[in-house]
């Protein structure tokens, strides 16, 4: 059986998770929201929801515009009593993998940029700037105001 692209790049999030030193337990949570909308619940706490997309390109600029449907904010807004994060996966537009990154963001953060209670999509924008840090912006959000995300979150953030 083929491997999906959503398999192949929410496995990279799921890896990073995986290699820290402390036991984690992992069950995905089956839902029919498309593949590039997949969740997992980590260590019976935390639900990480997974998307990806790849680049686009204005002028000089490089950017990942990722897209949430009413019934992705609802699978969020229902991630009740557990504590939830997302991980959106970047691809380069030609698919290197030496240039993918992944924008990790907590509850907090999340709700900063997109309303889980909107009946409308909802939008997060995401750029990395020189190579050090993502400038994510989203419906709740302009540009002006947007969040700084370090890289490496992933590899902080308790599960």
């Amino acid at each position: 059986m083929a491997i999906k692209e959503s398999e192949f790049f929410h496995g990279t999030v799921l890896s990073r998770i995986l290699r820290k030193k402390e036991p984690t337990s992992l069950e995905k949570i089956e839902s029919e929201l498309g593949d590039k909308w997949s969740s997992y619940i980590i260590n019976d706490r935390t639900i990480i929801h997974i998307s990806h997309r790849k680049s686009t390109r204005t002028g000089l600029s490089k950017y990942w515009y990722f897209s949430f449907t009413p019934d992705q904010l609802k699978e969020l807004k229902h991630s009740f009593p557990y504590k939830h994060t997302v991980a959106l996966v970047c691809l380069d537009a030609n698919s290197h993998l030496d240039q993918a990154e992944i924008c990790f963001l907590n509850k907090k953060q999340t709700n900063q940029l997109i309303d889980p209670k909107s009946k409308a999509d909802q939008h997060i924008r995401i750029t990395l700037e020189n190579k050090q840090h993502f400038k994510v912006y989203g419906s709740l959000r302009d540009w002006h105001h947007a969040l700084t995300i370090d890289r490496n979150q992933i590899d902080q953030v308790d599960m």
